[in-house]
């Protein structure tokens, strides 16, 4: 598999989707930030980072291996994949929570056909058991 830094279960960018939801661990603090990514754009998304300034102050005080990028699932519309966002950010009430570092939920106004994956359902079970 070729997915550069993010971890996933299975090649990324398959055929049909057009991007992924994923989430960043910082292991000392078991922080995590909650984020999306299109496929096309610029941008390697294998080795796209993060576009959040807090997590870019974090990479200059931090080791590479203190960091962990996860995918959590992919999406076939990117109007589910920005639904898919805000649904975890706004079910885990972000802004809120300790371990998040997302400090705001972002707007969501679609009329979406695709819901959130299995996957992106056992992410929020796995964090409320403190697995994540």
């Amino acid at each position: 598999m070729n997915n550069g830094r993010w971890k996933f279960t299975r090649q990324m960018a398959g055929y049909g989707y057009k991007g992924f939801l994923y989430y960043i661990k910082i292991k000392p603090t078991g922080d995590i930030y909650i984020g999306k990514r299109k496929y096309a754009t610029k941008t390697d998304w294998r080795t796209y980072k993060s576009s959040s300034n807090l997590l870019k102050q974090l990479y200059k005080e931090l080791e590479p291996g203190e960091i962990e990028y996860i995918c959590i699932d992919e999406y076939k519309s990117l109007c589910g994949l920005a639904f898919a966002e805000t649904y975890i950010l706004a079910t885990l009430k972000a802004p809120f929570t300790d371990r998040v570092l997302n400090y705001s939920i972002p707007e969501f106004n679609y009329h979406c056909k695709e819901q959130p994956t299995v996957n992106t359902i056992n992410f929020l079970k796995d964090f409320k058991r403190g697995v994540v």
